[in-house]
């Protein structure tokens, strides 16, 4: 009985410490990821950051000490656990990137649609290969709205007059091969 009650208070002073360490899962409450649990990597102490890995998409985050909720402690095994899951979800994540539909479906609501996964895509399959990394992003932006039609539209001759209105950049050929690709049934 007398060990039992010890180990309760042990616990409860453990848990009732409000310092935010390192392998702690934590809630963010402010930002584009509130509300979402991230595993704390690393602390600052000049800066007095956290080092947050948000687990739905592994993305690092810096957060003040205000910005998180401590829900509960890790031991070094569990964190390695929640790697673990968050190595999971970011396969997932860069499936997703890869796959033409997913980027129709989701181009105007997906908050990360630009990255390097999606540029790479789109230019994969519209045989723009050559561009540099910055020239792929840069050429992403010049065309969004033209990419916003083309995966939006099913209509062929529409999306191609309407492409030719508004980008330059952006050949006839091109415009064809990503449409087909995007409304492949």
């Amino acid at each position: 009985m007398a060990y039992s009650a010890l180990f309760k208070n042990l616990i409860q002073i453990y848990m009732n410490d409000n310092r935010i360490i390192v392998n702690d899962v934590i809630r963010i409450t402010k930002g584009i990821y509130k509300g979402q649990l991230g595993l704390v990597v690393n602390y600052d102490k000049d800066n007095k950051f956290y080092e947050v890995k948000v687990i739905i998409n592994g993305m690092k985050m810096l957060y003040k000490y205000n910005t998180l909720i401590l829900c509960y402690r890790n031991s070094p095994k569990a964190a390695e656990l929640w790697e673990n899951l968050i190595d999971y979800n970011q396969r997932e994540l860069i499936r997703c990137y890869n796959d033409i539909k997913y980027i129709r479906e989701n181009f105007e609501i997906d908050y990360f649609i630009c990255n390097d996964l999606v540029v790479n895509t789109i230019r994969r399959i519209i045989g723009l290969v050559q561009l540099s990394p910055n020239n792929g992003f840069n050429w992403f932006y010049a065309n969004k709205e033209a990419l916003s039609i083309i995966f939006y539209y099913k209509d062929t001759k529409f999306v191609i007059e309407y492409c030719r209105l508004i980008s330059k950049t952006i050949n006839e050929e091109a415009i064809i091969r990503l449409h087909k690709a995007a409304w492949r049934d």
